[in-house]
């Protein structure tokens, strides 16, 4: 007599092992895949960047097509700005830190200013710093409030030097 055996199926510890591996992939992939605010931040920064750098050199052609003196002040299309760039200030006429018009480089590069969380500031010269809103949602934060988020882009108005571009700055750490 001849036992055969016959296999119809997995084992207990067969299904609790696969069960076992799933879960661990699922712990590790779907964060990953839920979670897509911090590309999304680190995008919008980016696009803003590269809009202000493009706005900032049309400005600066602009002034030299028209003949303007590169230290002048001047109006181009709505747009006020010196020393070849648009101000980092608002202007309510004249040269402002306020909120009731959006910064002058935010007008130049197409930016929403109810998209941003922004401080317009002196430090030797106009700069304003600006995170996405849904990473500090704040009407009027404080520089330091938006710097502390590590997810922002930092404009500085320069007039020290012969280049007659701004700085950007970028800090994506914290996005």
């Amino acid at each position: 007599m001849s036992m055969s055996y016959y296999s119809k199926g997995f084992t207990l510890i067969e299904l609790i092992i696969v069960i076992i591996i799933l879960g661990v992939l699922a712990a590790v992939a779907i964060p990953r895949l839920w979670d897509g605010s911090s590309a999304a931040y680190r995008a919008t920064i980016e696009g803003a960047v590269g809009s202000i750098r493009t706005a900032a050199e049309i400005f600066k052609s602009n002034m030299r097509v028209n003949g303007i003196p590169i230290q002048q002040e001047v109006t181009l299309d709505g747009i006020t700005g010196g020393w070849g760039q648009p101000y980092a200030a608002s202007m309510n006429p004249g040269v402002s830190m306020g909120y009731s018009t959006p910064p002058e480089i935010f007008k130049a590069a197409g930016l929403v200013a109810d998209d941003w969380a922004y401080r317009i500031y002196v430090l030797a010269t106009y700069r304003v710093v600006a995170t996405p809103k849904g990473k500090l949602d704040q009407a009027q934060p404080s520089q330091t409030a938006v710097f502390a988020t590590n997810c922002y882009f930092h404009y500085i108005w320069n007039s020290s030097d012969l280049t007659y571009s701004p700085v950007i700055e970028v800090e994506l750490s914290g996005c």
